[in-house]
């Protein structure tokens, strides 16, 4: 059965502690976390399906791979705000994400994702009247299979560094102040269709499919 936590506050938990909510959240396997405040700095959701919505993080907060709890969107962190900053990054088991994370999410802080393989999408957002917001957004050596798009966020510094696409990637209708492309590779379509960007380094930056029709029209 589907377990409902609604408008709890979760806080920073220690395994020392007399009671560790973890030990009974270990014990769940179907959680729908709905309007909750967490102060914690990691949840340990290996083997438990999971959906967020309306949740609020008021500290760091680092993501590890979890299951998905069937959602009409299919998405693990829905309208969330993360007051600090995010992490992903590969520890000595993991280093795949196997279900699209965010949804019209608010990041007050830092986005930082490094030597991550996403087999879904990262983002999927349905509110394209404001605004979204990310300080820095980094995926730095990662790899991500399927569609990336990035849609309506004011970023003061993307940075796709060292990572593969290997599907199409839509940035658009964004604010992006600086925008570092550093050996990325693009193996489909990128559309930056009605983005502004202050500054942009594309160095070493592979777009094959264009350079395919490139060839296609001139080789």
């Amino acid at each position: 059965k589907n377990i409902v936590f609604s408008q709890i506050f979760f806080p920073t938990y220690d395994d020392r502690d007399d009671f560790n909510y973890m030990k009974l959240i270990k014990k769940l396997k179907n959680i729908y976390f709905n309007y909750c405040k967490f102060s914690t700095t990691f949840l340990e959701l290996k083997d438990i399906k999971v959906f967020f919505q309306n949740c609020e993080f008021m500290d760091n907060y680092s993501i590890s791979n979890s299951d998905i709890l069937e959602n009409q969107s299919n998405i693990i962190y829905q309208m969330c705000i993360f007051h600090k900053d995010v992490s992903i990054s590969k520890n000595d088991e993991e280093y795949k994400i196997n279900h699209t994370l965010f949804s019209d999410c608010q990041f007050k802080k830092d986005l930082k994702i490094e030597e991550i393989e996403f087999e879904k999408g990262v983002f999927d957002n349905t509110i394209y009247n404001k605004f979204l917001d990310i300080n820095i957004c980094e995926f730095r050596n990662c790899t991500i299979n399927d569609k990336f798009i990035l849609e309506k966020y004011k970023i003061k510094r993307l940075d796709l560094s060292e990572s593969v696409f290997n599907n199409k990637v839509k940035i658009q209708k964004g604010n992006i102040d600086e925008a570092i492309f550093y050996n990325t590779k693009f193996k489909d379509l990128a559309d930056f269709y009605q983005s502004k960007f202050k500054k942009v380094d594309f160095e070493r930056t592979d777009f094959e499919k264009s350079r395919q029709k490139a060839y296609s029209r001139y080789g």
